[in-house]
């Protein structure tokens, strides 16, 4: 008669295991203990849930505080930069050379004066102004125009003129900005423009137009619509 072998079904876990009670381990089968996985190795111990981890948020960077628009701005330093004034007290002259339209040969470029150097023989003028730059400015621009009129033929300078900066006193040349001779005699005003190269913020300078003249023919320098412009910004 046929034994059929009785299988008990231990169910570990959710895994179904077949164990057959007529094996032991003296009849060379393997007993699976109902403790054991699948591959007959004991189960590792369960380790607790880790608490989850809390990961720090970067730092948030406070605003960067935007600066207020540098605003810039345009001013002529010059006072009766035109001279239609007339002879105020903004410029020192060292003769009548703020002249109105009745006592010159040409017409002034605006209005009814100008300014006339030279026109003499063997003359030194000069006309100034003090002139205080502000301590924010970035630039300096000088404009205006000129109109020289001479006897000398020669192309050779004999005669000049000369636009410039001083010190307050007047005692040292801070920087030529305009320089004429008679060879650049014309017919008509001609303008000019010309940056400033020299750094002057905060300084209180002397601006400053000068002539000298030979002996013989003589040349006229005229000067008219000025403007030392400087842009301040703030």
């Amino acid at each position: 008669m046929r034994l059929l072998a009785i299988f008990w079904v231990v169910i570990v876990g959710c895994a179904e295991i077949k164990v057959d009670p007529n094996v032991n381990s003296d009849g060379g089968g393997k007993t699976v203990d109902a403790a054991s996985t699948l591959d007959g190795s004991p189960d590792a111990p369960i380790s607790p849930i880790d608490a989850p981890v809390v990961v720090d948020s970067p730092p948030v960077d406070a605003p960067i505080p935007v600066d207020a628009a540098v605003v810039c701005n345009d001013v002529n330093l010059l006072n009766n930069s035109d001279f239609d004034l007339g002879a105020s007290p903004d410029w020192i002259q060292s003769s009548n050379i703020i002249t109105d339209v009745s006592n010159v040969p040409i017409a002034p470029q605006t209005g009814n004066y100008l300014a006339w150097l030279g026109g003499w023989l063997s003359s030194t003028d000069s006309i100034y102004q003090q002139i205080i730059v502000p301590a924010n400015t970035t630039n300096l621009q000088l404009t205006g125009v000129s109109w020289i009129a001479s006897e000398e033929l020669d192309l050779v300078a004999f005669d000049n003129s000369v636009i410039q900066l001083e010190s307050s006193t007047g005692a040292s040349i801070l920087e030529q900005i305009v320089g004429y001779d008679n060879t650049h005699q014309g017919t008509s005003w001609v303008p000019f423009s010309e940056t400033i190269v020299g750094n002057y913020a905060g300084q209180t300078i002397r601006f400053t137009i000068g002539s000298n003249t030979d002996s013989t023919n003589n040349t006229n320098f005229w000067y008219d619509s000025l403007a030392l412009t400087a842009t301040v910004c703030q």
